[in-house]
């Protein structure tokens, strides 16, 4: 996914090793993409690059983590000029009726979002935490922002309901739905001509907005 987003948009793509639950529960993966993002602008002249011209891209439990990333870079006073959402669960307190829907035969079922979470969470509340659930902070001077999600997905609503939050904070929200794709359509380009061009079309916007 990462060499396709490279070559899709020309840019220097920095892919991060994050430590994984549940040898490492939040918030480890947070901490570590955190630093890995300020490393990274650190030392942008490493690859002769802008780290004005910073986009951040995620898929799945990788978009939450994004997500809590382009809010630190806000806060930052350096908000990321795109940042790419795909399928993100950004709510860890909210329950959305696209679980129940989704919830078996569609590659991500029900129990596997409880079960990553339960992994992911380790015993702590996410209750009143903007690190699990971004989209319970205020989001208001984020970059444009990319929401994909795909229609037969458990996780569909919760990215919908982030689009409505980040477009009611004033926010740059581009919605990019696909009814007829399941979760983890990035990693499907090589068996689905959908997804290819889902992708393609994903991608060619990150590039132009870098």
């Amino acid at each position: 996914m990462a060499q396709r987003l490279a070559d899709d948009t020309r840019a220097v793509v920095v892919a991060v090793d994050h430590r994984l639950a549940p040898e490492h529960p939040f918030p480890g993966a947070y901490d570590d993409v955190l630093a890995a993002v300020e490393w990274v602008v650190a030392h942008a002249d490493r690859w002769d690059t802008d780290p004005t011209r910073l986009g951040l891209a995620g898929d799945s439990a990788g978009a939450n983590l994004v997500a809590g990333a382009a809010l630190a870079r806000r806060d930052a006073g350096t908000p990321a000029v795109v940042t790419l959402l795909v399928y993100p669960p950004p709510d860890f307190e909210g329950r959305y009726p696209s679980v129940r829907e989704n919830a078996e035969g569609y590659f991500l079922t029900a129990g596997d979002v409880v079960a990553c979470s339960k992994l992911y969470l380790a015993g702590v509340s996410p209750r009143g935490d903007s690190r699990l659930s971004p989209l319970r902070a205020d989001l208001a001077g984020l970059g444009p922002t990319i929401v994909a999600t795909a229609g037969f997905d458990p996780l569909r609503d919760a990215g919908h309901a982030f689009a409505d939050a980040l477009a009611t904070a004033g926010v740059d929200v581009r919605r990019r739905e696909h009814p007829s794709l399941v979760h983890g359509v990035l990693g499907f380009t090589g068996v689905s001509s959908a997804a290819d061009v889902a992708v393609a079309a994903l991608n060619a916007e990150v590039a132009a907005a870098l």
